[in-house]
């Protein structure tokens, strides 16, 4: 690493001066309550702000003070999330939220190392929050972070990389302004959010260019360094919603593990299929007199994986012996969190 190829100094005040003139009007920022901004920033983990902001709203108006989000049950707040994705962040802010009760009196800790040892907070939250809600001298480091300061020093760091996100946060706390911790970090923010994108940066209207040594060598498109991805293997699977007068059949997934804690449709097994036989066709075998309505097929992708999704609705006439499960009725079924690759059929179902 030498950023001193190219001189920083100066970067801070050019930067504010446009975060002044340009800043986003966020909702989380119109307020440095900390119970706010650890809202936002859980939510806009691996996730575009134009998503969260309703969510966040909806979040507010159902528990706008941390205290009232201690005190949710696990089931209202999972429904809350349900369509936002990433549901392990949801079990951990509501486990955060209690302990915060419990070991911090309710008062959201204000120092990296205390909010470090809550449940979904990571190196970046911590920061973002001591830095904006406190007012603490530390930058917070994501991808978007480490592809400015690659491009700023023409280095090749990888966002992926735990140890260079850390030189890069060296590098940014390096130039921190006195005085305005939480401003810089938000404007660096909104910088790699809508200036210098991954492709086709918005180079004519950054404020930095002058200091930029990637734009200088014409090579901005060159940096940050590009990780080799592992393609996502795909899985085929069948959604098998059973219905018997007029009830669902449910079944909760397990507390840990993907999309834990959510409910779901029943699967109809591979096993079942004999070779080349067409899911239906078993469907009409495994439930005889059965009416059989194909639901549509789906595709949802996970960040390590891929679903490959095609449902059917089994409305059958005798209940089915099921050893787990249970039966719900409409109102019941359109509560229950569940989680975006399925909430599609749940929606088709709920017409029939």
């Amino acid at each position: 690493m030498n950023t001193n190829q190219f001189e920083l100094i100066g970067l801070a005040g050019r930067l504010l001066a446009w975060y002044d003139r340009e800043k986003r009007d966020l909702p989380w920022r119109r307020s440095k309550d900390p119970y706010r901004i650890w809202l936002a920033e859980i939510m806009l983990q691996q996730t575009q702000v134009s998503a969260v902001i309703p969510y966040f709203d909806r979040f507010l108006q159902t528990w706008p003070r941390l205290s009232d989000l201690a005190r949710a049950h696990d089931d209202q707040v999972m429904k809350a999330w349900e369509g936002l994705g990433y549901y392990s962040r949801a079990r951990n802010l509501l486990a955060a939220a209690r302990l915060i009760e419990t070991r911090f009196s309710g008062v959201m800790p204000s120092e990296e190392k205390e909010l470090l040892s809550l449940p979904g907070i990571g190196e970046y939250t911590a920061a973002a929050i001591a830095a904006i809600a406190f007012g603490r001298p530390v930058v917070a480091v994501d991808g978007n972070l480490v592809r400015v300061f690659a491009r700023l020093t023409a280095t090749d760091w990888d966002p992926s990389n735990l140890s260079q996100r850390r030189q890069v946060r060296r590098v940014a706390e390096s130039l921190l302004p006195p005085g305005r911790p939480g401003d810089y970090n938000e404007a660096l923010m909104d910088l790699g959010a809508t200036i210098c994108l991954p492709r086709r940066p918005g180079c004519s209207a950054c404020p930095l260019t002058e200091l930029c040594l990637a734009f200088h060598q014409d090579q901005v498109d060159r940096y940050p360094a590009k990780p080799r991805r592992r393609p996502r293997p795909v899985e085929n699977k069948i959604v098998l919603v059973l219905i018997w007068q007029k009830k669902f059949h449910v079944s909760r997934r397990p507390a840990q593990g993907l999309l834990a804690g959510l409910y779901q449709f029943d699967w109809l097994s591979p096993s079942v299929l004999r070779e080349g036989q067409a899911a239906d066709l078993a469907l009409a075998q495994m439930y005889p007199g059965a009416k059989i309505s194909w639901l549509g097929e789906k595709t949802h992708d996970f960040t390590h994986r891929q679903w490959q999704l095609g449902g059917y609705a089994v409305q059958v006439e005798a209940r089915p012996e099921l050893k787990t499960g249970i039966w719900v009725d409409r109102r019941t079924l359109a509560a229950l969190p569940f989680p975006a690759a399925l909430t599609g059929y749940r929606e088709r179902v709920l017409l029939l």
